[in-house]
């Protein structure tokens, strides 16, 4: 995801898909999500990833693989 000089390469972090665990969304398993949501942020923040490629890797990605325009 970085570029030999250290700086985020937003050609490669654009491509990722915000992925986890489908029992995330299981009755009481509310702060294992939570938790994982706080983590993309955490890294997200860390890494200063603009916001329309957070956008892209949340949501946009995902839909694009699979044919969705919503």
């Amino acid at each position: 995801m970085f570029a030999p000089n250290g700086q985020l390469y937003t050609a490669s972090v654009n491509k990722l898909c915000f992925g986890t665990d489908g029992s995330s969304f299981a009755p009481d398993h509310y702060n294992c999500l939570k938790k994982t949501i706080d983590f993309y942020e955490h890294l997200y923040e860390t890494l200063r990833v603009p916001a329309e490629i957070r956008e892209r890797i949340n949501r946009g990605n995902a839909l694009t693989l699979i044919g969705s325009s919503a």
